[in-house]
């Protein structure tokens, strides 16, 4: 799989060549179908295909299409750097996002420009308002972008004239060479049939093929990462597992602490270099797992060494605790500006401007840690731990099948759930609500880790409805923290003199106040839906069936 589409020239061809308002060139070719070919089918026939590759520079010469005559209308030669986000997220969203004189985005089936920048946008809203930062948002969401790949382009656009001067086809030639050097490595052709025309293609593609051309899936962009030896890899902070249903749960338990921890340690390069800070939630959500599934999958392994391993793993996160506050509130800075009356927005940004001044101290600290050889000695006990485990003593269910062990985990925490929800009142205090969204998290961490073992419709709903009750719960905890947080900064700066931004946070906090009590008004009814009914059913029927009774 993988990015589709850009190729040479855009059709337009509907109106007369002759027309002064017509720009035939275009640097991304936008078909009426944008990904063509997919690059993964098997080889097109000759015969019907209208996109070709040659190795090298191809150079038309008089006879090479008999009974026509080629007459250059276009010709263009500049610089196409492509982009994407670290962890590929257009590649594998089939768009592709391009830099030649201006902007251009395609995916799927619309193409999207945007004027050159005078600096390279870091983030989609960098770009300027339209419809190139809304699907780019949508697409690389708030994922740093990177250059990928730059290529020298040499583009040529020719028309095909028989005998009575007709145009029966036009044929597009975009040939690419690296910036190092301008030797041509490779031309992309495409051949372009007239609408409604009625002349036979065939002794076209013939001659192009018998002059070393062949029939390609390929695009622009595919041909410029070969180019550049540049090979995109899929990522995903969900585990990619499969296990037998009776596989040993100290085996399978061994398998995920290591997969959760790869995907940790392969994000601290972008902790460090701070490039975004999907780097730091990815690297926390995997340990957070890891510690969650540790404790929760009790006699796998001995208590003492799980309780140590937890210790361990927790230490960890805790190192990253404050940068991550930051970048909550960073990121949540429009939502909470407007959360405020427009004169008041403005009293908000010395807050952001000193959180962001914060932020950048904590952040070299935190990659100051990442880098040390404290934390790489950390690092390396726990995997010698996991790598010396067939030397660990048996624990209880070390050996049982994990099928088992993970199904009665399940229930369990559920079942938590639902003791928590019966006794949930209007007076409950906020602390006892955290400790139920801390019991959702260990479900849903569990149902992530093991939910390839059930029915995927039994779990796929279950795992469904919790993120949603989550998300609720989330929110609702989110609410009460920073209203604890604008508390303390408004009583400074009340003491400082500054009332423009006391007042604005006073503002913020009563906005945040009256979300905070909407929230609980919902929370009991959610909560009781969810625990009960089809979800209780679910849960129930992935325990083995001395837990069911």
């Amino acid at each position: 799989m993988g990015s589709r589409g850009l190729l040479t020239f855009r059709r337009v061809v509907a109106a007369p060549l002759q027309s002064p308002h017509l720009h035939l060139y275009d640097p991304l070719l936008k078909t009426e179908n944008p990904f063509h070919i997919t690059p993964d089918e098997s080889a097109p026939d000759a015969a019907s295909v209208l996109h070709f590759v040659q190795k090298g520079s191809f150079e038309v010469k008089p006879r090479t299409f008999a009974g026509v005559v080629l007459r250059r209308i276009e010709s263009a030669s500049s610089q196409c750097d492509f982009y994407d986000t670290h962890v590929w997220s257009l590649w594998f969203g089939n768009a592709i996002l391009a830099n030649e004189n201006g902007w251009t985005l395609q995916a799927d089936d619309e193409l999207s420009r945007s004027p050159e920048t005078t600096g390279t946008p870091k983030f989609a809203e960098d770009f300027s308002e339209g419809p190139l930062r809304t699907q780019l948002a949508d697409l690389a969401h708030i994922r740093a972008l990177r250059r990928t790949a730059s290529v020298h382009l040499q583009r040529e656009l020719f028309e095909a004239h028989d005998p009575s001067r007709r145009i029966v086809f036009r044929l597009s030639f975009c040939r690419i060479a690296t910036t190092r050097s301008p030797k041509v490595r490779t031309t992309l052709l495409e051949i372009l049939p007239v609408p409604g025309g009625k002349f036979d293609i065939r002794p076209v593609v013939e001659a192009l093929t018998a002059a070393g051309c062949r029939p390609t899936h390929e695009n622009l962009v595919q041909e410029a990462y070969k180019l550049g030896r540049v090979r995109p890899s899929p990522y995903s902070l969900k585990l990619q597992l499969a296990f037998a249903p009776e596989t040993h749960a100290r085996t399978v338990l061994l398998e995920i602490f290591s997969s959760l921890l790869s995907i940790a340690r392969w994000n601290e390069d972008g902790i460090i270099k701070d490039i975004d800070t999907e780097f730091l939630h990815d690297y926390r959500v995997s340990l957070r797992k890891l510690r969650s599934v540790t404790g929760q999958i009790k006699g796998v392994f001995p208590e003492d060494l799980t309780e140590a391993w937890k210790k361990q793993i927790g230490d960890l996160c805790r190192k990253t605790n404050a940068l991550r506050d930051y970048d909550v509130y960073l990121l949540s800075r429009v939502r909470l500006k407007n959360m405020l009356p427009e004169e008041l927005r403005g009293g908000l940004d010395p807050f952001f401007d000193a959180l962001r001044t914060e932020r950048g101290i904590e952040a070299a600290r935190v990659a100051e840690f990442l880098r040390s050889d404290a934390y790489k000695n950390q690092i390396s006990a726990i995997q010698d731990a996991w790598a010396s485990s067939h030397l660990i003593e048996p624990s209880p269910h070390a050996a049982r099948p994990v099928l088992e062990v993970a199904g009665e985990r399940i229930l369990k925490r559920f079942r938590r759930i639902r003791k928590a929800a019966r006794s949930l009142t209007d007076q409950t205090p906020d602390p006892f609500i955290h400790s139920i969204r801390i019991d959702c998290k260990k479900m849903r961490y569990l149902l992530e880790c093991f939910g390839h073992l059930f029915p995927p419709d039994t779990v796929n709903p279950l795992a469904s409805e919790l993120s949603k009750l989550q998300n609720r719960l989330g929110r609702y905890n989110d609410t009460s923290l920073q209203q604890d947080y604008l508390l303390q900064h408004a009583g400074r700066h009340l003491e400082s003199g500054d009332m423009h931004l006391a007042l604005s946070l006073g503002g913020l906090i009563g906005s945040l106040h009256h979300e905070h009590a909407a929230l609980r008004k919902r929370l009991g009814a959610s909560l009781h839906n969810f625990s009960r009914g089809a979800n209780a059913r679910r849960a129930v029927s992935l325990a083995p069936k001395k837990e069911k009774e």
